[in-house]
């Protein structure tokens, strides 16, 4: 059976990070703009660098997004009980995140700061993606032509204002008459490693909640070792190994992504791993599952989520952090599968 999911793409995050370093590298104006004044479209007229994660674009759908972005297999089982049930279901995502990187001996750091909530009802047995796990691996392998019957309804609903607190800056999500919260960045640092970081949200239709995030720091990538910018090669046939340091006290995930135009096909991978641990391993069984060809990405993050269950309602509350090549650039390449 098919279950519907939402995911944020790879890709939107590789994109934005490496135009930083063609940026810099051109000889653009560098200078940072001030926080929350917005992402790329406010900086290219003056060729500024923006270093921030799109979630502008990724949270337009983020509920289950942020549980795969960290690893988090209980996103998609939830989902598949509630179709497999008939729906609706209830869900929502609070999420964090954060970018640190160094070009040409300049930081750039970046935050945004986002939440969504939803009733959905789906039709299961159309939906056009499938989910599996193996390991700590979870992929999820779509068809992207549309499918009849594949219909999804979903409405937006309030949890109150959505606060952090324990970050160098307090925030406040306020959610509008629709339901709808406004995405908060800024171009400077949200928390520090170690903060204990509390969301909560004051209730609405969602009833009110709280957890405490601990924030983690940018891990530092040291295999792979290409460049950042640069187009990796990367074999379908073999397992892909992987090691960091500086992911104490939280997951490393490492996702992977191609969509396959030719088939109509997308393919995301997330593995995710004890930050401790140092090294992980994406087994070759589950590369295979990548479709080779050009376009595809690979993005390794830091973090530390959790599952807030609050009465019938299931909330899915993330912290990422872009992790960072042994040169200080971020650990996000295109890569061409083969």
């Amino acid at each position: 059976m098919r279950h519907w999911f939402w995911i944020i793409p790879a890709t939107l995050l590789v994109g934005n990070l490496n135009a930083c370093s063609s940026n810099e590298q051109s000889g653009n104006d560098s200078n940072s703009h001030p926080a929350g004044s917005g992402g790329a479209d406010a900086s290219t007229d003056s060729g500024q660098v923006d270093t921030s994660v799109d979630d502008a674009d990724a949270s337009a759908n983020p509920v289950d997004g942020q549980a795969e972005s960290m690893g988090g297999s209980g996103g998609g089982s939830t989902t598949e009980d509630a179709s497999d049930a008939g729906g609706p279901f209830k869900t929502g995502s609070v999420g964090l995140s954060q970018t640190a990187m160094t070009v040409n001996g300049t930081e750039y750091v970046s935050y945004s700061f986002f939440a969504q909530f939803m009733r959905v009802t789906n039709d299961p047995e159309n939906s056009p993606c499938e989910i599996q796990e193996q390991g700590d691996c979870r992929i999820v392998d779509c068809a992207t032509s549309t499918i009849d019957g594949g219909t999804m309804a979903y409405e937006k609903v309030s949890a109150g204002p959505v606060s952090l607190a324990g970050a160098n800056i307090p925030l406040t999500l306020t959610p509008d008459a629709t339901g709808t919260y406004e995405v908060r960045t800024g171009q400077e640092r949200l928390w520090t490693k170690g903060a204990s970081l509390t969301i909560s949200a004051q209730g609405g239709e969602v009833p009110a909640f709280q957890t405490t995030l601990t924030g983690v720091g940018s891990a530092v990538v040291s295999v792979p070792a290409a460049a950042s910018g640069s187009t990796m090669t990367i074999s379908t046939k073999e397992p892909l190994a992987l090691a960091w340091s500086g992911a104490e006290g939280g997951t490393m995930t490492a996702t992977l992504s191609r969509n396959d135009a030719n088939k109509a096909r997308s393919v995301t991978i997330s593995c995710s791993f004890d930050g401790a641990k140092t090294t992980g391993t994406v087994p070759a069984s589950v590369m295979a599952m990548i479709p080779p060809g050009p376009l595809g990405s690979l993005v390794l993050m830091g973090g530390d989520n959790r599952r807030v269950d609050v009465s019938d309602w299931t909330i899915y509350v993330s912290e990422t952090v872009v992790a960072v090549t042994t040169q200080g650039t971020s650990a996000a390449w295109s890569v061409t599968f083969e």
